[in-house]
């Protein structure tokens, strides 16, 4: 006997009955416009957090390959492409996967400006409107309208995008489908498979309907191999995978407004606005801080190091702070300490010594920085500065083991 999901409407039980997508007033177009009034109902977040918080910017978008379905894009430039298929069609299990790489080959080949155009083509069918992709998130979202424009050309770019087939029943044989990927090494995308389970009840004469998302697959396809011919002699060509981008680092935030970095876009952020010595010398930060155990949560635009050991605490200290803009100042541990009921007259001391390291740099409060460091200031005295995170987290430690051993 299969089980069934109930509704309680003051305290009354309410069977719901699951709906098969054979019935007539279920087809694409219903789920295209489903999906589209309610972007959140795609489990974007969970697949992939950097896709999460996706606005509806366009149905039925036309490109040389045909028409994509629905048509997403966060407030930070990251694009999601779905196309709804029903599997009543034994040719639709064989051809989706092909069909939505299409697609994201041909947005690879567009700009910003062919986007927005498209979406306001799409604008116009559907709403009546003119509205291109600034107009639409800003209804939604304040809007930093170069930074997303910038994020959006590179998404374009690298043909970064989250691709979705959504619809019913999918079952057999996905695995296979995902076969594609390996043919489009140029595209940084991540594939999945939704199915939206749908079920009705009637209370007080009234049909209600609740609509389920499950994720049935989902497959990254980050690393790509790069490349270098040094010479002509077959001998000297090498093939690197860096190993910054074997695996993205995310953290899933699900209170958060905006999304949280991977560590591959942080250091592309980065090379754009410091030059090549602050970059690599950032990458052995956070190596030396990974090696040394620490916790490195991503932001919207940083790392943050903290100090976490599970099985002392469930809490984070927060240590300092690297930002894509090739800062770094001291973190908001006060919190964290009062939460442990830690003394932070000894963290006091750490921070106004790691100020001391760099040239006017005050304590405006008890736990920060009157103004943030360069990186590049960072270089000379970092020895030091890493003496002093050290004893910071070894003083940490000391406490927590007093509470709880």
């Amino acid at each position: 006997m299969k089980s069934n999901p109930i509704i309680i409407d003051n305290g009354k039980s309410n069977q719901l009955t699951k709906l098969q997508y054979t019935e007539k007033n279920f087809d694409e177009n219903w789920i295209q416009e489903i999906i589209y009034q309610n972007p959140n109902l795609l489990p974007t977040s969970e697949i992939e957090p950097v896709f999460g918080n996706q606005i509806s910017i366009g149905r039925e978008i036309s490109t040389n390959a045909g028409f994509i379905d629905n048509l997403f894009i966060n407030s930070d430039g990251y694009i999601t492409l779905v196309e709804t298929k029903l599997w009543r069609n034994p040719e639709a299990r064989r051809e989706v996967v092909a069909q939505i790489i299409d697609y994201a080959k041909e947005l690879n080949k567009w700009d910003f400006q062919k986007l927005d155009n498209s979406v306001r083509v799409s604008s116009q069918k559907y709403n009546q409107t003119n509205e291109g992709i600034i107009e639409i998130l800003s209804k939604y979202d304040t809007i930093d309208e170069k930074e997303l424009i910038d994020n959006a050309e590179k998404n374009l770019r690298k043909g970064r995008f989250l691709l979705l087939i959504v619809g019913d029943g999918i079952r057999e044989n996905v695995q296979d489908m995902v076969e594609y990927l390996s043919q489009m090494p140029q595209l940084y995308f991540t594939l999945a498979l939704v199915e939206l389970q749908i079920f009705k009840t009637e209370i007080e004469n009234r049909e209600i309907r609740l609509i389920i998302p499950n994720i049935i697959t989902r497959t990254k396809e980050i690393t790509r191999a790069i490349i270098r011919i040094e010479g002509v002699n077959p001998e000297q060509i090498k093939v690197e995978v860096p190993e910054n981008n074997l695996q993205e680092k995310t953290l899933r935030t699900s209170n958060a407004k905006r999304n949280t970095i991977t560590e591959q876009d942080f250091f592309e952020n980065l090379s754009a606005k410091v030059d090549k010595m602050s970059v690599d010398f950032t990458r052995k930060i956070l190596h030396d801080c990974q090696i040394k155990g620490l916790f490195i949560e991503w932001g919207q635009g940083s790392f943050i190091v903290k100090y976490y050991k599970p099985e002392l605490s469930s809490l984070k200290f927060s240590l300092f702070v690297v930002t894509t803009n090739g800062q770094i100042y001291s973190g908001w541990i006060g919190g964290t300490l009062i939460k442990a009921n830690i003394d932070n007259s000894f963290s006091i001391q750490i921070v106004h010594e790691t100020a001391k390291l760099f040239d006017n740099i005050a304590i405006d409060s008890k736990l920060n920085w009157s103004r943030n460091a360069k990186v590049s200031e960072l270089q000379g005295v970092y020895d030091k500065f890493i003496e002093l995170v050290d004893k910071h987290t070894n003083y940490i430690e000391a406490e927590l083991m007093k509470k709880y051993y």
